[in-house]
């Protein structure tokens, strides 16, 4: 159950927040593999604002990878703030209450700091609906009307700059720039050292060796099948960032009898999905004007643009089909009963 909260009528002798003509970019930094990609596309006098959780009783979170980013950075001449907050507690149950929720240090020192607007790792997937049922125009969606709209009264809009780019397209920036070897989504395990036991690890682990063009060894295979948030995650229909997985395995040429059940489910070996490793033009009204063309130039130098076929393709992303036919649905069911 919720804890509900009184909120007080509003000041009205408040003065509404302008942003300085030396205004700056703020970054709610996750240290994670689209954060990162999100950095690595913006001017170098980008603030970071890391939001620091305490850990209080017993949780698999660990911030040593994230503390190793921030540091990385910082050794890097990029400035990076890290602002403890404990705002999970104030909820029942114990966690963030929206996404949006990591940028609360960069909202309370936007003032002094001159923020003119803030940045988030975002990206296709969250943004346009692609890996889950159906195609979403996100500038015309809830989210953006609500939270867009709130942040912009605020005086501090959000910089949506990796929202037309996939979880594919964000990870081959990383892969070339010098962010990607600092950079880690696990929230579990150590710096340099990802927990290998959580659904993320499955995740990134394969999209990063067929995006290095590294061999996927069985033994590997073995390995992440065997971890149990991911069979959880897997026995899902459809799987949580499908699209990913149907990149990965229609790209995959071994001959693991698991994979190759997986690929077939995701249908991995029906629709190839190329356009995920380009950018959605479309997305650059998500960005913000100030960086608008420096972002835009950065990622059309770094992974390229979808042409106006592969933005139709992604405009006709849709999972019904495949979600009421028999052949999949028997798919999937014999999948699930091959990874327990």
């Amino acid at each position: 159950m919720f804890s509900r909260f009184k909120v007080e009528p509003e000041n009205t002798e408040v003065e509404p927040y302008e942003c300085p003509d030396s205004s700056r970019l703020a970054l709610a930094f996750s240290g994670g593999v689209d954060s990162t990609a999100a950095l690595a596309l913006m001017p170098e006098n980008t603030v970071c604002v890391f939001l620091d959780r305490p850990i209080k009783g017993r949780t698999l979170y660990d911030k040593d990878a994230q503390y190793y980013i921030c540091e990385q950075l910082i050794g890097m001449g990029r400035e990076v703030l890290t602002i403890k907050s404990d705002l999970e507690y104030i909820r029942n149950p114990v966690g963030f209450p929206v996404d949006v929720a990591n940028s609360s240090p960069a909202i309370l020192i936007a003032q002094k700091m001159g923020f003119n607007s803030i940045a988030f790792g975002t990206i296709l997937e969250s943004a346009y609906g692609i890996g889950s049922k159906k195609y979403r125009d996100y500038s015309s969606g809830g989210h953006h009307r609500t939270w867009g709209g709130l942040f912009k009264g605020a005086g501090i809009p959000l910089n949506l700059v990796v929202a037309g780019i996939s979880e594919v397209g964000t990870s081959k920036i990383n892969a070339r720039h010098p962010f990607g070897s600092i950079s880690q989504s696990c929230i579990r395990g150590k710096r340099k050292d990802p927990c290998k036991n959580c659904w993320k690890c499955f995740r990134k682990i394969l999209l990063d060796k067929i995006i290095r063009e590294e061999e996927i060894e069985d033994s590997l295979l073995d390995e992440l099948f065997s971890i149990k948030e991911a069979k959880h995650f897997l026995g899902s229909f459809p799987i949580k960032h499908e699209n990913t997985l149907t990149w990965i395995t229609s790209r995959y040429s071994g001959q693991h009898e698991l994979m190759l059940h997986l690929k077939r489910r995701v249908r991995g070996d029906k629709i190839p999905l190329d356009w995920l490793e380009f950018w959605n033009p479309e997305s650059a009204t998500l960005i913000h004007q100030t960086c608008r063309e420096w972002v835009t130039k950065k990622i059309v130098s770094e992974i390229g643009e979808m042409n106006s076929e592969m933005i139709e393709e992604m405009k006709q992303w849709d999972m019904k089909e495949m979600l009421e036919s028999e052949k999949y649905i028997s798919l999937h069911q014999n999948f699930v009963k091959s990874i327990n």
